[in-house]
Parts: C-alpha cells; structure tokens; sequence
C-alpha cells in the first residue's frame, strides 16, 4: 500500500497484489486507488500513480493491472478510464470492459 498523508490523516492510497504465478514474469495488480472527496481534482490520485509506475519500473515489474471501477470514483466510466490511457494503459485485460493493463 502506498499513502498520501496530511496532518497525520491518509487522504488517498494504492492498494497492490502481487498477482505472480509460478515460472511467470512479475504482475501486480492495482486492487484500488482512492482519494477522500475533499481532495479530489488536485493530482493527488494521479501523483500516487505516477509513483506506483515509478516502483513497478525499478523492480522490473512487468505489468500492472487494474479495474477502472467509475461508480466508486463518481464519475464517469469513459473519463476514468482517460485518466488511465494517459499513463499508458490499455483495455486489454481479457476482453474485460473495465480491466486495464500497463505493459512496462
């Protein structure tokens, strides 16, 4: 997990899972990304990310995984999954229409 803290209180956090299989290169898999409403639309969630990507790089993840869930972010599903494509994922995941996945 990792956090973004203000005066002691997380406002926002990643949770990952190791998603590797026996005799498979690394996967992880963004199980969530939350923001606490009174910090949203300030790069907050977006920060997080970019570090999450950061980390996976510098120990030769070779794919990140996540499930663009809109009703949970309150917006809609066309933009979140936006805010996705800019760092590089893609709609891949097995056909699934809200599993995306960053090949690094």
């Amino acid at each position: 997990e990792l956090s973004y803290v203000d005066n002691l209180h997380v406002i926002a956090h990643i949770d990952l899972q190791d998603k590797t299989k026996n005799n498979q290169y690394p996967i992880y898999t963004i199980e969530k990304l939350e923001v606490e409403e009174a910090y949203r639309r300030k790069k907050i969630g977006t920060r997080l990310l970019e570090r999450v990507i950061e980390w996976a790089k510098l120990r030769n993840i070779s794919e990140l995984n996540l499930l663009a869930c809109a009703e949970r972010h309150k917006i809609p599903q066309e933009k979140l999954m936006s805010i996705y494509s800019r760092h590089g994922f893609i709609n891949d995941v097995h056909g699934k229409e809200n599993e995306m996945r960053l090949k690094l």
